[in-house]
């Protein structure tokens, strides 16, 4: 086994998977955690997945109730963009793209199989280091072995956030909010 981190760094990196697994993020611009957040270049998403709590009824179930993904995206109007509200249209449709990943069901009731989808994209960063030949892939899956001990139990999207531009810097940051119930097992 590699090296073990905590809950929040695997739901972190969980999301994170997710979105770059779908295509709507890339590993250059989606951040689980906040880490080196400034030196990011516009458009990036950052995943924080909150404080925690275990359950009162459920030891070794974990709840994360606030955890917030974060979207910056550039705000300045171009001189040869002949629509001004280009950059705005051009966020939403970035956050629209990953938002829909991250509520998609397959019962019209309940995130379960975002849920799914979760635990898939985050146990795949825990292949074997040894399979491949890119020495970066092997080392990203040699960092993320302990992913295959997670298990999402829960997921929601609690609060979908406005945007907002940030006028001294030119972007336009949102934050929408979710909430995860998670254990440190593979249990599906």
């Amino acid at each position: 086994m590699g090296d073990t981190f905590d809950l929040k760094t695997k739901v972190q990196r969980a999301v994170a998977a997710l979105i770059i697994g779908q295509g709507v993020g890339t590993v250059l611009n989606t951040y689980p955690g906040e880490a080196t957040i400034g030196g990011r270049t516009l458009p990036n998403t950052t995943i924080d997945a909150g404080e925690c709590f275990e359950e009162d009824l459920q030891p070794g179930n974990f709840r994360f109730p606030g955890g917030r993904i974060n979207f910056r995206d550039d705000g300045k109007i171009q001189p040869d963009d002949p629509n001004p509200q280009g950059p705005f249209l051009r966020a939403q449709q970035r956050v629209s793209a990953i938002i829909e990943q991250l509520v998609l069901s397959d019962d019209g009731t309940t995130l379960d199989y975002t849920r799914r989808q979760l635990n898939t994209f985050g146990r795949a960063m825990a292949v074997d280091p040894t399979i491949g030949a890119d020495a970066n892939a092997a080392q990203t899956a040699a960092n993320n072995l302990d992913m295959a001990d997670l298990t999402f139990l829960y997921w929601r999207i609690t609060d979908y956030g406005e945007p907002k531009k940030n006028e001294g810097v030119t972007f336009y940051e949102r934050d929408v909010m979710f909430e995860c119930v998670v254990c440190n097992s593979n249990i599906d």
